[in-house]
């Protein structure tokens, strides 16, 4: 035992926290406090203790450090000094316990004793032993991932980290840094408040350290950099290690803000759809939803997902949804249509067409439903409103055997329409048609795409009137779009074969083209005459027609009466003066005047009033002058020849004026019916003002026309494998490569509306030469004589035949100039010209 002068020893060493012991140089217990008698279990007093060795203590299952303790322990008692050492003790609950310790030798009164200090690391050394498994597997993420890993260490006030950290920073590799300031030294100062806040922060809380920093790399410029950090604690909580690593996220943070501005445009876009859109589960919860479907049904964005479907549905539509979601669920990828009738909270109805379809996720049990509705209520009024029509209408439409009446909806389904439209579309189309059919796919495959573009032309643009040529018959088609509530729902359309009127037309508008052609082509002298001031004006052509050297030496009707043959003044002023007093409004006479080489000359003089006072009398005469005196010549040889033109005019205006009659009787047959004014219009209105157009035409150029002239190039016989048609009006590209189809099956054709378009083909692709080409002459961008300039300057030497809607001499002459010209064909091309050039 101790004396009684160490008694201030032993009260301080049994008060120490520390685990403390005392032995003898045997390893005798001396002293224990209560510290290690906690620590290695003893309960025994004071007098027992000394009976303890401290190798029995330690010496249990002794490990390879417990045998080393033995050994020093013999080795220590040979002198003094201070050493430290480390023991695993096993308590008899069998836990482990790992110690540290510190020994010397001390004197303490008159006896040799050595002192024992232990330390507990137990915890310590788990740290350790974790710290070196995180550091190994963040080592090997940060090879992988090219990360910047760093260390602190709060006690040595020492950093560590790896190449990638330095090369983030543009800094050269340094293994080992011992700078408590080295971030402060890496981060602008602008930031550094902000990361040594985040640093704290996960200091005290015990969580992840995290903070975004901008840098300016010397060798990449500007770059983000995201710091990531945990702090690390000893077995008493105090902070020991920071361990971190560094990522450059300049891209991703590029990326992320690519695919957030992606997300907001694709939200935008869906929102701008008119359509219903939403996502809904295998529950039928709501899961995405439009703008177009929350503000038809009042929902706010905010508590969408809380929404199912259903809630806006009548029971039996429920059972029409439960029905279409599990049929998705178990046919992935195919879409199911349903109608449903719902309601909002306004007590507002609404009729929807969706379209259900099963959109899979990585996860089967994540699969999610997409729909897409449109409301459908206007398309149900639509149809009410027209069933209502045609109800009256009904016996009436029925009735006309000549005109094609019917309507469509927006989606081009029929919704109306008579029996002879019916008896056409299937002579036509070869198939019947009912309500409920969309139009589209019943007709022929190849008018497909023209009478979808015709279509959406009229409900974009407003009513519209066509004419079209098929199976060698003409057909005249007039469209009006059907609005309700000022939006166009559908059209509807009447149609009438013009053949007939069609074949009349075109020999009219010959002969019209044909005299404005010699009009323009100074054959004929055009003259205005203003008559209160009795001042003329002739189109230059009167000089050269009748050698004058100057138009200003008759421009008073005085002047005028002084060229005129004397036996011949009185018949030509008594037409003046019925022209001048309104008797009559269209005259033609034929007299003689001196020319201004002192020569007579025959003319023709035409001429209509164009503008009257109230009185009836005449202030404005327009009228044509021509040189008749070569036709004088050569009449008494031709005297039938007027005649015949005069009987053909009469045919021509007899033949047109026929059908338009039908018209005018038809229109006039459903004016006495018991109809409101908006259905007479709807039906009648385009067809009665065509109907009395042509007729004031035909009247007018009858009196007017008196020959034809024109001229052609002869055709030849050619063989073709592939044609091509080189026009800007798609509407006779269609009708061209149908009849070609028809006539010459086995041949390939192909339209471009663009002649530059295609003779870059023909530049590209020698392959794709044609046989030949039919072109066009006044066309956009490049017209038919660029064209075949081209062809030559390429030395592309292809027939090519002229099939045009011009009947100027000028271009006949000019294509006879062209040696790969073959032909000179008139608008449309019709069936017997083209078995004409293929033999």
């Amino acid at each position: 035992m101790i004396g009684a002068d160490s008694n201030l020893y032993k009260q301080l060493f049994y008060e120490s926290a520390t685990p403390r012991c005392l032995t003898d140089i045997r390893g005798n217990l001396v002293l224990a406090n209560y510290a290690l008698q906690k620590v290695f279990g003893l309960v025994q007093d004071e007098k027992e203790l000394t009976e303890i060795s401290i190798l029995s203590i330690v010496d249990t299952n002794l490990s390879e450090v417990n045998k080393t303790f033995k050994e020093d322990l013999q080795n220590f008692k040979q002198g003094f000094g201070c050493e430290t050492g480390k023991i695993v003790f096993n308590k008899a609950e069998g836990e482990k316990i790992k110690l540290d310790y510190i020994r010397k030798r001390i004197q303490l009164g008159d006896k040799d004793l050595i002192s024992y200090e232990w330390n507990d690391v137990s915890d310590k050394v788990e740290v350790i032993k974790s710290y070196k498994i995180a550091a190994e597997s963040v080592s090997l993420a940060a090879e992988i991932n090219h990360l910047g890993v760093w260390e602190f260490e709060f006690e040595s006030q020492l950093f560590k980290a790896n190449k990638k950290m330095f090369e983030i920073f543009g800094l050269e590799h340094d293994a080992e840094i011992a700078d408590r300031d080295l971030f402060k030294r890496l981060i602008p100062d602008a930031q550094l408040e902000k990361f040594i806040e985040a640093w704290q922060k996960g200091v005290e809380s015990k969580k992840k350290f995290y903070s975004t920093i901008e840098i300016e790399n010397p060798k990449t410029g500007k770059r983000i950099i995201q710091i990531h950090g945990k702090c690390l604690y000893d077995s008493v909580g105090k902070p020991w290690k920071y361990l971190g690593i560094n990522l450059d996220v300049t891209y991703q943070k590029s990326r992320e803000e690519e695919i957030l501005k992606d997300w907001a445009m694709m939200q935008s876009l869906l929102d701008s759809q008119s359509n219903l859109i939403i996502r809904i589960n295998k529950a039928g919860l709501l899961t995405f939803c439009n703008k177009s479907f929350r503000s038809m049904f009042n929902v706010s964005l905010k508590c969408a997902s809380e929404i199912y479907l259903k809630d806006f549905l009548n029971a039996e539509d429920e059972k029409t949804l439960s029905t279409a979601i599990e049929n998705c669920l178990n046919n992935p990828g195919k879409s199911f249509v349903i109608f449903t009738s719902s309601r909002n909270d306004a007590k507002n109805k609404f009729n929807t067409e969706w379209e259900f379809r099963a959109i899979p996720e990585l996860n089967s049990e994540n699969i999610e439903i997409q729909g897409v509705g449109r409301d459908i209520s206007e398309k149900f009024q639509l149809n009410l409103k027209v069933e209502e029509t045609l109800g009256k209408l009904s016996s009436l439409i029925n009735n006309f055997n000549d005109v094609s009446i019917w309507s469509i909806d927006e989606t081009y389904h029929l919704t109306a329409s008579n029996k002879y439209f019916q008896e056409e579309f299937l002579k036509v189309h070869g198939r019947m048609i009912h309500p409920g059919d969309n139009i589209l796919e019943m007709i022929r495959p190849e008018m497909k795409d023209y009478w979808q573009a015709l279509n959406d032309d009229i409900f974009k643009n407003g009513a519209k009137t066509i004419q079209y040529e098929l199976d060698g018959r003409f057909f005249e088609v007039s469209f009006s779009p059907v609005k309700i509530n000022s939006q166009v729902k559908g059209l509807t359309a009447y149609g009438r074969d013009i053949t007939a009127s069609k074949l009349a037309e075109e020999a009219l508008k010959l002969s019209e083209e044909r005299l404005q052609f010699a009009v323009e082509g100074n054959e004929y002298v055009v003259w205005d005459l203003m008559v209160p001031e009795g001042k003329i004006e002739f189109s230059d052509s009167f000089l050269r027609i009748f050698n004058f050297t100057n138009k200003e030496i008759i421009e008073t009707l005085d002047v005028w009466s002084e060229i005129v043959h004397p036996d011949d003044l009185a018949e030509t002023g008594s037409i003046f003066e019925k022209i001048v007093s309104g008797e009559i409004n269209v005259f033609s006479s034929e007299f003689r005047i001196l020319n201004g080489s002192g020569q007579l000359k025959w003319v023709l003089n035409r001429g209509k009033v164009f503008e009257k006072d109230e009185n009836g009398n005449a202030l404005r005469i327009i009228g044509i002058l021509s040189d008749i005196s070569e036709r004088k010549r050569i009449e008494t040889q031709n005297e039938g020849y007027i005649e015949k033109l005069e009987k053909f005019a009469h045919l021509t205006s007899h033949s047109l004026r026929r059908p338009l009659a039908n018209i005018i009787g038809i229109a006039t047959l459903l004016k006495e019916e018991s109809l409101s004014p908006i259905q007479q219009n709807n039906i009648i209105l385009e067809m009665r003002k065509s109907a009395f157009a042509m007729d004031d035409v035909i009247k007018d150029m009858s009196d007017a026309i008196s020959f034809v002239k024109g001229a052609k190039i002869t055709s030849g016989q050619t063989k073709f494998k592939s044609i091509w048609f080189i026009d800007d009006d798609l509407i006779n590209n269609m009708l061209s490569e149908r009849l070609m189809n028809r006539v010459m099956p086995k041949v390939k054709s192909k339209s471009f509306t663009n002649a530059e378009e295609a003779l870059n083909v023909l530049l590209s692709n020698q392959e794709e030469t044609p046989d030949s080409i039919f072109l066009d002459i006044n066309m956009p961008v490049m017209n038919g004589w660029e064209f075949l300039d081209a062809l030559a300057v390429h030395k592309i030497n292809i027939p090519v035949f002229m099939l045009t809607s011009s009947i100027d001499p000028r271009d006949q002459e000019k294509a006879v100039s062209y040696a790969q010209v073959n032909d000179f064909i008139s608008k449309p091309l019709r069936e017997e010209r083209l078995k004409l050039i293929v033999g």
